[in-house]
């Protein structure tokens, strides 16, 4: 394999974009344990007890719809026809169409543990992380993915990118 140059490492490069989005999902992932662990030390209220293990705090999502974000722009950048400056304009943090645009350049070939229901996640997420749902304070109920389906797209999706060639 050769040796990745200074420059591919920069953030506007596929390699740094790759880099940053696994910073998120590892931030994510480390963040969703240590809850999984606090919750564990809490009293269980009735239905609050099941569902404890499906959500998380709204930071946790956000750091792995993050992740896909830039994980889907590093794609984009090796493989599409992109530039940074493109995919801000065009796209912004619309997940289902930097997705789509993605499969449009071949993501499922190359990202083949990338399930139709991962591919789902990050649909179903892009609404509420495109209208930074993730970020501010809500009023009222939103329908939110499963925290463990959202971490398992984000970790597939990053564990396929890492093998790009």
């Amino acid at each position: 394999m050769a040796k990745e140059s200074k420059d591919e490492w920069r953030g506007d490069a596929p390699v740094g974009l790759r880099r940053f989005a696994d910073q998120f999902i590892t931030v994510g992932r480390d963040a969703l344990d240590c809850y999984y662990k606090r919750e564990k030390k809490l009293p269980a209220f009735g239905f609050l007890s099941e569902i404890a293990s499906e959500i998380a705090p709204e930071a946790i999502y956000y750091n792995f719809l993050h992740g896909i974000e830039l994980g889907l722009k590093a794609y984009l950048l090796k493989f599409g026809a992109a530039t940074i400056g493109s995919l801000r304009r065009n796209f912004g943090h619309d997940l289902k169409r930097l997705l789509c645009e993605a499969c449009a350049y071949g993501l499922r070939q190359r990202c083949p543990r990338l399930s139709d229901k991962h591919i789902d996640v990050i649909r179903t997420s892009s609404s509420l992380y495109k209208g930074k749902e993730f970020e501010y304070i809500r009023i009222g109920a939103v329908t939110q993915p499963l925290i463990g389906d959202v971490a398992e797209a984000a970790e597939t999706l990053l564990a396929d990118l890492k093998n790009w060639k």
